[in-house]
């Protein structure tokens, strides 16, 4: 799993981001998401971009427009989605599979 190259606003980040990379391996994240209903076919979004994108790109993500989240996908990772289709991954399952890995972590 490749992580976000990190500004120094999110130094504090760096060791958890190496423990999570060492506990989670893109085939774990995979089958957690499909466990918990977040992955049901291959999609643009990999299950640890859209962590990343949660949790780690920005400090203010929750903030940021979705047209500002696509753009950062776009910029970071290469991932082309539109607005509709990353608003679309904002539900139930998400929220689910999201509360399983940080409740995992902590």
């Amino acid at each position: 799993m490749s992580l976000p190259t990190l500004s120094p606003q999110k130094i504090d980040w760096i060791p958890f981001l190496h423990t999570f990379k060492q506990i989670f391996s893109s085939e774990h994240l995979n089958e957690i998401a499909v466990q918990h209903g977040f992955k049901k076919r291959n999609r643009k979004i990999k299950p640890e971009d859209f962590i990343a994108l949660c949790a780690f790109y920005h400090e203010e993500t929750g903030m940021k427009s979705l047209g500002q989240l696509c753009a950062t996908l776009y910029d970071i990772k290469n991932v082309n989605v539109t607005e509709e289709a990353l608003h679309q991954r904002f539900n139930q399952e998400v929220v689910k599979f999201l509360k399983t890995i940080f409740n995992f972590v902590i």
